[in-house]
């Protein structure tokens, strides 16, 4: 016998070798959870926004004329009527980029979180 015929390493040729592979299948990375929780309750918050917002402007529009002229004189200061309107207009436009930070989320999109913090940093005046 030659030396060269001689080797140290098991023969895998063989069918009755062991198994190369002692791991099981490889399974997918777990995704997080965050972006989906985050996202419907930033959907929740921005349908409410978006409800109330336009009960708000629809009763700021119409106030004057459902009630006689005194009584409406007194509920709504002069002037403060046209401000009301656009920071109302504003808190629903503000809420719509809620809406599509929410829905960005739900799909995993890269845009939508840095959406979602410029939101809050935007809305912050207002509380």
């Amino acid at each position: 016998m030659a030396a060269d015929d001689i080797r140290n390493e098991p023969d895998y040729s063989s069918p009755y070798a062991p198994p190369t592979q002692t791991a099981g299948p490889q399974l997918p990375p777990r995704q997080s959870r965050w972006p989906t929780v985050v996202g419907i309750v930033a959907i929740a918050i921005a349908g409410l926004g978006i409800t109330g917002g336009f009960c708000g402007l629809v009763t700021i529009v119409s106030m004057p004329g459902m009630m006689p002229q005194n009584q409406a004189v007194t509920m709504v200061p002069a002037g403060w009527t046209p401000w009301m309107v656009v920071t109302s207009l504003v808190g629903m436009a503000l809420t719509v980029v809620l809406l599509i930070a929410g829905i960005g989320l739900l799909q995993r999109r890269p845009w939508s979180a840095r959406l979602c913090t410029r939101w809050r940093w935007s809305t912050s005046p207002m509380w």
